[in-house]
């Protein structure tokens, strides 16, 4: 027993030793540390990369505005008019507290910068078109109104928002200042048996403040 070789056994002890150091080695890779510099770093740059899309997007939407069915909205046709009334909101203040004064003017300025929808005068007979007048309301001083259409081939709908805007002349308590408000209303109904359009002379009797009613 005496003269019996031990080195296999160093050997073995040896190699077991280096295998244990690699392990460990690998165990603190940076990757394996709990909260390391690169993770840190890795997990700042997705952010940033998230935060620079949705301003991408929001850009985008603001710009062009957003042309599915809206926010709000169950259908592309009432998403359109959604667009619209924004669109006709910044005619008027572009104008001066007046649509125009016709509803050719309007339609016309409605248009300027349009991608997507097509502003035509007073009918709609297709998709992504809307139909606009300019009513010219004479009940109050300082009243204007316009009145919006699209059509919806899907479901054989016609959508209708008349938009009423009021100016209060300046007082003493409102330093000069003009004002003003805005009211809207929704209408909608069904088209009829061979109806392929809708117009802002449809005739409309459910009216609705605040969104559209189910014809």
């Amino acid at each position: 027993m005496s003269g019996l070789n031990l080195s296999p056994n160093k050997d073995e002890h040896f190699h077991s030793i280096k295998s244990q150091q690699r392990t460990n080695k690998s165990l603190n890779h940076f990757w394996h540390r709990p909260l390391s510099s690169a993770k840190i770093a890795f997990t700042l740059i997705l952010f940033v990369i998230v935060i620079l899309a949705s301003e991408f997007f929001y850009i985008i939407v603001s710009k062009i505005g957003y042309y599915g069915p809206g926010f709000g909205y169950s259908t592309a046709a009432q998403s359109n008019l959604g667009d619209a009334i924004i669109v006709a909101g910044a005619v008027y203040v572009h104008l001066g507290h007046t649509y125009g004064k016709s509803t050719s003017e309007t339609v016309k300025e409605m248009q300027k910068g349009a991608i997507i929808i097509s502003y035509v005068t007073n009918t709609a007979k297709a998709a992504n078109v809307v139909g606009v007048t300019d009513l010219k309301c004479r009940h109050v001083q300082g009243c204007q109104e316009v009145e919006l259409v699209s059509i919806d081939l899907r479901d054989s709908l016609c959508y209708y928002v008349r938009v009423n805007k009021t100016v209060t002349l300046p007082t003493t308590s409102s330093n000069g200042v003009n004002s003003s408000s805005q009211t809207a209303v929704y209408g909608s109904r069904l088209l009829k048996s061979g109806e392929d359009q809708c117009s802002t002379s449809d005739k409309v009797s459910n009216w609705k403040v605040g969104s559209f009613p189910w014809p």
